[in-house]
């Protein structure tokens, strides 16, 4: 299976560097990809917010499925893009809707979802990252507030 690895990052890196471990990847492509990435397969020019560009290079080169790394083309819609068109709809998409990489990309809305949907009780956090803040409010019963 031919494989597009969407990013340019360190994390893309260590994905890539795993993914052409496996004996189902026959080729890896990285957009725009790195130095690093360069040892684990094809770096090729793309931006990965141009969506009909990662489109069309996905139906020239066969990819059997695709990889997001980064938060931005998430957040901009780019699996809502591949799931929307007909001509790359089966081409299956490793990565959350627009409206689910708004936890990510959002501190704002993840804050607000948090609130709304996890936690019963009033929750002020603006300091700690969003995963320690998770993690500390799953764990503890008591009220966390920073100023």
């Amino acid at each position: 299976m031919n494989l597009l690895l969407i990013g340019s990052g360190g994390r893309e890196h260590a994905i890539a560097w795993k993914l052409i471990k496996s004996p189902k990847c026959e080729k890896l492509f990285i957009a725009p990809g790195n130095a690093g990435t360069a040892e684990c397969g094809t770096n090729v020019n793309i931006n990965p917010n141009d969506f009909d560009a990662v489109k069309k290079f996905c139906l020239a080169e066969d990819i059997g499925m695709v990889v997001i790394g980064p938060e931005e083309p998430l957040v901009n819609g780019i699996v809502d893009s591949f799931r929307e068109d007909s001509s790359v709809n089966h081409i299956p998409v490793f990565g959350p809707s627009k409206q689910g990489a708004q936890l990510e990309g959002s501190k704002a809305f993840a804050k607000q979802f948090m609130t709304r949907h996890i936690f019963q009780q009033q929750v002020i956090v603006n300091s700690i990252p969003a995963i320690i803040r998770m993690v500390f409010l799953t764990c503890s019963s008591i009220r966390y507030r920073s100023f």
